[in-house]
């Protein structure tokens, strides 16, 4: 059965053409500190997967923007 559709778009026409992996290590992890985490990074759009990892570092995070510079902006004002 047809679990889904998928549509790639073209990173570079759609203003993101600059990805960055970010390993993210939480000072406590607890479910709370997890929870809120998740919560905070889902509403960063530039924020494209978030994979939970076992051990160390807690997270990987994939993030796209338009260039360096866009993206060291979401790493300062937004991460």
């Amino acid at each position: 059965m047809i679990e889904g559709y998928t549509a790639l778009l073209d990173r570079r026409a759609v203003g993101c053409g600059y990805e960055a992996l970010v390993w993210v290590t939480l000072s406590q992890v607890t479910r709370d500190s997890m929870t809120d985490f998740e919560e905070a990074v889902g509403g960063i759009d530039s924020i494209v997967e978030v994979l939970r990892m076992m051990g160390q570092p807690d997270y990987l995070l994939r993030v796209v923007a338009a260039d360096a510079d866009a993206f060291e902006s979401i790493y300062i004002d937004r991460l």
